[in-house]
């Protein structure tokens, strides 16, 4: 049977089989490199810490008072939206939302299950000791962290120094608002590349000052 004999609609049918059946062999050679590269490419984007809002180390921001919810940009996870410091122990670092191996190999990653800064709960940072975290083998009880957000400038007083297992904060102690503490940790024993145990160093502080975050009235 030649092809001018065969009913129209026949025709478009197998047309239409021909065009899947070659899409899906492009998929399945150029496509996946071609899809998995763009999937790179958007990931290194978001984990590069590219905010979903304007933030900037120079940026005055408010040191007390109250702020609505509503008015913060909560930062999406893999973006940065602040900056820890401590002159006491030459602590800078990057504060990221999240803390995926690629955010941490950028600076310190906040848990996204812990809370915000001003929401008086628990914050919890992490960092790598062979990194930005490993100066905090020098702090000690009574020197001020400061967090520096893209909503609110906040200080934090060192009140524990302590060697922990990894579980040492759970997600219940992390739910509870009995007191606004940072709690900044890293691997231990510092320096150890290769021999990593289930350790971790913990250095709480409390909030001394900075602005409080509120519900927005209903």
């Amino acid at each position: 049977m030649r092809l001018k004999d065969i009913h129209p609609a026949v025709k478009v049918t197998f047309l239409v089989v021909v065009f899947l059946f070659a899409a899906a062999v492009l998929l399945l050679t150029a496509g996946r490199p071609l899809t998995g590269y763009l999937r790179t490419v958007t990931e290194t984007a978001v984990e590069m810490g590219a905010p979903v809002y304007e933030y900037s180390d120079g940026e005055d921001q408010p040191e007390d008072g109250t702020i609505r919810k509503s008015e913060v940009a909560v930062p999406a996870t893999g973006s940065r939206y602040g900056t820890i410091i401590c002159d006491d122990i030459g602590l800078k670092a990057p504060l990221y939302y999240g803390d995926t191996d690629k955010i941490l190999s950028r600076g310190a990653g906040q848990y996204t299950g812990s809370g915000l800064p001003g929401e008086g709960r628990i914050i919890l940072v992490g960092a790598h000791d062979v990194g930005y975290f490993e100066v905090l083998e020098n702090a000690k009880k009574g020197q001020e962290i400061n967090v520096r957000t893209s909503y609110g400038d906040f200080v934090y007083r060192i009140t524990d120094l302590r060697v922990e297992d990894v579980s040492y904060i759970s997600a219940r102690d992390l739910q509870k608002a009995d007191g606004e503490r940072l709690v900044l940790y890293t691997c231990y024993p510092f320096g150890e590349v290769f021999d990593k145990s289930d350790r971790r160093y913990f250095v709480t502080a409390e909030k001394v000052s900075g602005p409080v975050l509120v519900e927005d009235q209903q």
